[in-house]
């Protein structure tokens, strides 16, 4: 919660899990203040992947930490690759970010679909629980 010309903020994000259907596997909701980067195991605990399929992230998700998770449980790392402050992407990490991307459209075709269909670009509520249900129902109702 943030306070701006005295008068609170709320905003919160969405993690979640799509696999290459579309289907939404799982999904955490954290306050919009948070890292991507600390979520990507919480998501990954409560589905059960099999082992040697790749996971694909945006560039938010990129830490030395994720890619030891994903190494533990045996899948394959294909996050996208993050510049660097000193140090821009060279040509072949760029092609590398456009390879994943062909495939994470589905992921964010999702969200388009919540807030097109269902009107989720402004949260109803306060509370991270009732937003976090409030993404559940909606979730549900993509089926």
């Amino acid at each position: 919660m943030d306070k701006e010309y005295g008068k609170y903020l709320y905003g919160y994000k969405v993690h979640n899990s799509v696999n290459k259907e579309g289907y939404i596997l799982n999904g955490v909701v954290t306050g919009a203040n948070e890292s991507d980067t600390k979520h990507l195991e919480s998501i990954q605990n409560e589905i059960k992947l099999e082992e040697g399929l790749p996971v694909l992230a945006d560039k938010g998700y990129t830490s030395a930490r994720n890619s030891e998770i994903l190494e533990s449980k045996n899948l394959v790392d294909k996050i996208m690759l993050k510049a660097k402050k000193s140090k821009k992407l060279t040509a072949e990490e760029n092609e590398y970010n456009r390879e994943i991307s062909k495939f994470r459209y589905v992921v964010e075709q999702t969200f388009g679909l919540l807030k097109l269909h269902f009107g989720y670009t402004r949260c109803r509520y306060i509370s991270q629980r009732k937003v976090e249900l409030e993404y559940m129902l909606k979730s549900i109702s993509l089926i």
